[in-house]
């Protein structure tokens, strides 16, 4: 009788253990996608970074400060107002603190636009 049960166990763990594995999430990719994003801009190919960007951002429960900083700029650049404060009030959740974005003289034009607070 204990055989069934000690069976049942070990297969429950190691379904939960292969479904947790499953669900990693895999930061080389977020990189790698972040690399392209930087060289599109190099390249000055500005739309198709941004997409980039909100993809990753979609993708990614966690997202890298300097990443939230380049999206922002980027996503003000294009016009693009609405998501440059989605990605600017990303970035204050990954620390980036008001000191440093008062700091920023790209940042100041965002001061005087209206926005919701989606």
């Amino acid at each position: 009788m204990e055989r069934p049960i000690l069976l049942f166990v070990l297969l429950f763990l190691l379904a939960t253990s292969t479904n947790l594995e499953a669900k990693k999430i895999n930061y080389v990719d977020y990189h790698l996608k972040t690399k392209e994003a930087e060289e599109l801009i190099a390249s000055e190919n500005y739309d198709s970074a941004l997409k980039i960007y909100d993809k990753v951002f979609t993708d990614y429960t966690f997202v890298f400060q300097r990443d939230c900083k380049i999206a922002t700029q980027l996503a003000l650049y294009q016009g693009e107002e609405d998501l440059a404060f989605q990605y600017l009030r990303r970035g204050v959740s990954a620390g980036w603190d008001m000191k440093q974005i008062k700091k920023n003289d790209y940042l100041k034009k965002m001061q005087g636009l209206h926005h919701g607070t989606n």
